[in-house]
């Protein structure tokens, strides 16, 4: 048996391969996928998955002792940080009304974004900066 270990970037259908003396020349085929994280990254990302013989498992002790090739493999990530605010106006009255806008991210952060929000002659906010954490 071969063992197939999943990163955080990409998954496989198939953890383990097994072949027998009636199948052991016939490939195996296994998918990859992507992990869709939320996260903007360096595009292409490269993660390895690490293919291992699973030494408790196999009856041939020749392969116990052989370790096959890892399989790079080159990640396009379809993230783009962004911050989104919404409305981009405001309508208020002087001494009276008040109105309010939404700020999000558009992607997860991998560390703290801090957002200023400067006040101007003719209309203050209640919150001058946004911290948004991991």
């Amino acid at each position: 048996m071969i063992d197939i270990a999943n990163t955080a970037d990409a998954t496989v259908d198939l953890n383990t391969l097994t072949f027998t003396t009636l199948n052991w020349n016939v490939p195996q085929t296994v998918t990859v996928t992507a992990t869709d994280d939320l996260i903007q990254e360096t595009s292409p990302e490269s993660t390895t998955l690490v293919l291992t013989v699973n030494a408790g498992s196999t009856l041939d002790p020749v392969y116990d002792a052989i370790n096959p090739d890892d399989v790079v493999v080159s990640v396009t990530d379809n993230d783009s940080a962004g911050i989104t605010v919404n409305p981009t106006t405001a309508d208020v009255t002087e001494g009276g009304a008040t109105d309010t806008f939404d700020v999000v991210l558009n992607t997860q952060p991998t560390g703290d974004v801090v957002i200023d929000i400067a006040n101007t002659a003719d209309a203050t906010v209640d919150l001058n900066t946004l911290t948004f954490t991991t």
